[in-house]
């Protein structure tokens, strides 16, 4: 009997030691969702990977469901490093590409009519914010930037704004 006990009481602590431990914060992957465009008619989802307790790499993009925005679609590549306590929160620095479709307005001298087009606009740019955290893995973030046009000209604007009040979910 006593060997029964030893053997199980081993093999219940190989297997105990063998479980991976939980991450306080979820998981290393994050899902969110820009307020601040949805309200402008502009939605914004995104997807952040967690690389290491200080730095992230993500994706946002956005698709224009109204007609009269003057942002069509795009999507925005980014980097952030985090200076807070918590695993990839607190405070962060970003660095991002973006690449969207801007509409561009013509007026006809003759006719006075407006005529629209799309032009492809690619920026790098930068941002400052911070993201809060909660046990149960809810993300909200706020942050606001500025990005620089690489192919602006007359007709173009040579710059952007980036800001956002987010909510997320990380898994």
């Amino acid at each position: 009997m006593r060997k029964f006990v030893c053997i199980a009481l081993i093999s219940n602590f190989c297997l105990l030691s063998a479980q991976q431990p939980m991450e306080p914060y979820g998981g290393a992957n994050e899902i969110k969702f820009n307020l601040a465009y949805g309200l402008l008619g502009v939605p914004e989802f995104g997807y952040e990977r967690i690389i290491s307790d200080e730095s992230a790499m993500g994706i946002d993009a956005i698709l224009a469901f109204d007609s009269k925005a003057d942002y069509r679609y795009g999507i925005t590549p980014y980097y952030r490093f985090y200076f807070g306590e918590k695993r990839a929160g607190g405070f962060f620095v970003e660095a991002h590409t973006a690449i969207y479709a801007l509409r561009e307005y013509e007026q006809n001298t003759l006719s006075g009519e407006e005529t629209s087009s799309n032009q492809l606009v690619v920026g790098l740019g930068t941002a400052v914010g911070g993201k809060f955290l909660n046990k149960q893995g809810w993300v909200g973030e706020i942050y606001g930037g500025f990005g620089r046009n690489l192919n602006s000209g007359d007709d173009i604007d040579w710059g952007y704004p980036r800001f956002g009040f987010v909510i997320g979910k990380r898994f």
